[in-house]
């Protein structure tokens, strides 16, 4: 089972898009400033990596990820769930075709996207 980010990690996050720093985040939530830095890093647009055709096989997906600058562990966020190595597991295998994991990992990429399953793991690209 996946676990959702916890109250703390997403005030983290959210304290930080308001233009909070780390060092003051640190403090507010009495944990280290490395520590905010490695929440906050796994989230950021600044460390989004455009996605090629290896690394997500569906072009509509891919071009959602890559014009939303939505990274993994953002889409990962956005689905509710923690970035931990099951979860990026899961995500991957969709992504480059192995569908051996649940519908409800699969439903909340589509809600996500607002893609149709047909839209999203198409092998052509749609418009739309």
């Amino acid at each position: 089972m996946s676990k959702p980010i916890g109250e703390r990690t997403m005030q983290i996050i959210l304290d930080r898009e308001s233009g909070m720093t780390c060092r003051a985040i640190a403090e507010k939530h009495g944990v280290s400033h490395q520590r905010v830095q490695s929440v906050v890093g796994k989230y950021s647009p600044a460390h989004f990596r455009y996605l090629t055709e290896s690394g997500c096989i569906y072009p509509n997906l891919r071009r959602w990820m890559n014009s939303n600058k939505v990274s993994r562990a953002e889409f990962l966020r956005r689905m509710g769930l923690e970035a931990y190595p099951e979860n990026k597991r899961r995500l991957n295998a969709v992504m480059t075709g192995n569908y051996d994991v649940r519908r409800s990992f699969v439903d909340r990429m589509l809600r996500v996207t607002g893609m149709t399953y047909e839209e999203m793991f198409c092998l052509e690209v749609q418009d739309g």
